[in-house]
């Protein structure tokens, strides 16, 4: 519709009896292309960041999905052999709900599991010996809980 406008306004002939000066036509000319040059600078850049805010929304998605299979974080657990017959984990990694028996290496001397831990963070754990002894084994990384009882512990 300005474009006609424009056209209208060059072509003075067509307004019929109505004659305009030469330079009020030419600025309203300028300003009706002034007008359509900033709606066309406003929708591109409207156009923009519509697109920059669609592409980050795309990239979080695709981010949290691919992301989330990556977080599982395998983690080998050793305590030495002294003579017991079993040996089992359990820890702040599965709520301490669940005791993992772990596996004698007798070429090594030594009980062995890998535990996948699911997210980061700090955890604690202990060892169950022959069902009884709950330990933190021979680790330097130790703390106290409220109750005194001497919890390893691991960062991921």
């Amino acid at each position: 519709m300005n474009r006609k406008i424009i056209d209208i306004i060059k072509n003075e002939k067509s307004l019929g009896e109505i004659k305009l000066r030469f330079s009020i036509s030419e600025k309203i000319i300028s300003k009706i292309e002034a007008i359509e040059m900033y709606r066309k600078v406003f929708l591109l850049n409207f156009y923009k960041k519509l697109a920059v805010a669609v592409s980050f929304v795309i990239v979080l998605f695709i981010g949290s999905v691919f992301l989330k299979r990556g977080k599982e974080h395998k983690v080998l657990i050793t305590y030495p052999y002294n003579g017991e017959s079993k040996v089992e984990l359990i820890g702040s990694f599965n709520n301490w709900e669940r005791k993992i028996p772990m596996e004698f290496d007798e070429e090594k001397k030594l009980w062995k599991t890998e535990i996948i831990i699911k997210k980061k963070g700090l955890f604690e754990y202990q060892f169950i010996i022959d069902n009884v002894i709950f330990t933190t084994g021979e680790t330097i990384y130790k703390i106290k809980d409220k109750n005194g009882n001497e919890k390893a512990i691991i960062s991921i």
